[in-house]
């Protein structure tokens, strides 16, 4: 129920006073009513009840023909003859001068419509060269990638070779390494990540494709590869 004076809901049916206006409840108490999607309940006046629309039907009419009114004035004038015979009213007619010669009008709605076609013709070809270009330079930035990371490869082969570990393989300690990492992150998504210890590495980066690339002391270059267990790709 809730208070005639205030309009707060009470939960305890058996209250004399309001809790919120501290008045006397009385025998006004207005019991709860079904709530339905047109009943409302005013935070104001505590009003509980029918709403009444606050939009206009006619504005919003207004509103929808304002935005569809250049749409539907092209068709309209598309759809539509500029003149009529008056006796049979058929469309099948050519305007002519004084002198009973054909008059040639150029149909500017026409013209009008043929560039904004080609506008969106024009944007829409431009938006799938850019989408191609993007695909080619992604493409010609992983190749880089792949090549710089074979090449890290090498080095660390070079490395274990001159050292007898894989210890000292990472992307500060050892100068090729590092302008190889740093070419490597240049065009990738992310940085190179290298696990090694003693005998055996693994080193995977992400590629702009969206997928990784990964190679491993077993000589092994894999795309869409992550290092996994004991160094090695997976």
């Amino acid at each position: 129920m809730f208070c005639p004076n205030c309009g707060s809901e009470i939960n305890d049916e058996k209250a004399k006073f309001c809790e919120k206006c501290g008045k006397e409840i009385g025998k006004g108490v207005i019991l709860p009513k079904k709530v339905n999607k047109s009943q409302i309940k005013c935070l104001n006046c505590g009003y509980i009840g029918k709403g009444t629309p606050g939009r206009s039907l006619w504005a919003i009419i207004l509103v929808l023909l304002f935005i569809w009114a250049p749409l539907i004035a092209i068709i309209y004038f598309l759809a539509t003859k500029k003149w009529l015979c008056p006796q049979c009213r058929s469309e099948h007619v050519e305007e002519i001068d004084e002198q009973g010669k054909v008059v040639r009008r150029r149909n500017f709605l026409l013209i009008i419509v043929i560039i904004f076609v080609g506008i969106a013709m024009t944007g829409i070809l431009a938006s799938i060269v850019l989408v191609a270009l993007g695909e080619a330079r992604s493409k010609a930035k992983d190749a880089g990638i792949i090549a710089d990371m074979n090449e890290l490869r090498l080095r660390a082969e070079d490395l274990f070779d001159a050292k007898g570990h894989y210890g000292s393989l990472y992307c500060g300690g050892d100068q090729q390494v590092a302008e190889l990492c740093a070419d490597i992150e240049n065009y990738a998504t992310g940085p190179v990540t290298i696990k090694n210890n003693s005998s055996n590495y693994c080193a995977e980066v992400q590629l702009n494709s969206g997928g990784s690339y990964c190679i491993d002391s077993k000589l092994n270059a894999i795309e869409n590869s992550t290092c996994g267990a004991y160094n090695t790709c997976q």
